[in-house]
């Protein structure tokens, strides 16, 4: 999940950055959020709130109530002060929550600060301070024997990781780093992300304020080398890793439920296989939203086969297709800068 959060606070501060000399496409920020993520949502808590009454899952109270705070992205808050309630199918939602929360505030910060000081070392420094305060609260999170479900969902915990994100964008944007350093960056990322993970024996308080922590700085280097290239940004690149991409959100959304309703069918397989039989049964249903919910939408909003401004590559400082080289964005120090575009 520290790589999911380190991602996404690295990609919405490019986006926000590229905002800042375009107010009208600015205004509609949040709209656009909406219509990207909403229909998809919708549908799937319609869904699982059927496959709940069928299955038996929870109470129809809970199920509905569960429902109601992952519409509202609350349901981190909802987990955490609700312990041991029956949360199927909406229980892998709490992450989005944690981000759609960041996203509508962390613009909104980066506004004010460009707006105080126009240069992006001010909101690498907001991003940075926002860190402090997120690991500062995970020890201290130790210290008050705060339960487990509270410090893992809460905003101000999970924080770490997209705030580190946000900051390495300023101070690592694409195309800062040669070929090379970008290959070691991500490398020693990779290295220490999997470390970390690897070194989790017991997932409580304490290891989420120690080596989570660890694990937010290693994904967040990975991020930053690949997003300037090298070897990691070729791996990503292949056919099948960007085809899980373009899938991801939907992918996202369905797998618990998938997974939640099909385990129980599988139980006679050895674990290798059950575990292909249920991704590649969350990657079938993920295809079919991705298809025909969310395509649908985002074509209403863009011409076919033009690619969105919020696209990936031009997110990760590639050559649009439309207008050749990135806009200009202000460096740490002030000056401007063009991102170098990958063919």
């Amino acid at each position: 999940m520290e790589l999911f959060f380190a991602l996404s606070g690295y990609l919405i501060t490019g986006v926000v950055l590229d905002l800042v000399d375009r107010p009208k496409r600015a205004r509609t920020f949040y709209a656009r959020r909406a219509r990207r993520l909403l229909p998809a949502l919708a549908v799937y808590l319609v869904a699982g709130i059927a496959l709940a009454a069928i299955l038996g899952w929870g109470t129809e109270g809970s199920v509905l109530k569960m429902a109601i705070a992952s519409a509202l992205y609350l349901a981190n808050w909802w987990e955490a002060i609700r312990p041991g309630v029956d949360i199927r199918p909406f229980g892998g939602l709490w992450s989005l929550s944690i981000e759609e929360q960041f996203y509508f505030v962390w613009p909104l910060v980066c506004w004010t600060a460009l707006r105080l000081r126009r240069r992006a070392s001010s909101v690498g420094a907001v991003a940075l301070l926002t860190a402090l305060i997120a690991l500062l609260l995970r020890i201290r999170a130790v210290d008050a024997d705060w339960t487990l479900l509270r410090a893992r969902s809460g905003l101000d915990t999970r924080v770490l990781a997209l705030a580190l994100g946000a900051a390495a964008r300023v101070w690592l944007p694409p195309g800062r780093l040669t070929t090379w350093l970008a290959t070691a960056t991500s490398a020693f990322g990779s290295a220490l992300f999997i470390l970390a993970i690897a070194s989790v024996r017991i997932y409580d308080v304490r290891t989420l304020a120690t080596w989570w922590s660890l694990a937010a700085a290693g994904a967040v280097l990975l991020v930053a080398g690949a997003a300037s290239g090298g070897l990691v940004a070729w791996l990503l690149a292949l056919p099948p890793l960007t085809f899980i991409g373009r899938i991801s959100y939907s992918l996202y959304l369905w797998h618990p439920a998938v997974i939640a309703a099909a385990e129980p069918h599988v139980l006679g397989l050895s674990p290798s296989a059950r575990h292909v039989v249920l991704g590649g049964a969350s990657v079938v249903v993920a295809t079919a939203s991705y298809r025909f919910i969310e395509q649908p939408f985002q074509r209403r909003r863009t011409r076919v086969g033009q690619p969105r401004p919020d696209a990936p590559h031009h997110l990760l400082g590639r050559r649009h297709p439309r207008r050749g080289r990135r806009r200009a964005m202000p460096q740490a120090d002030g000056s401007p800068r063009v991102a170098r575009p990958v063919p």
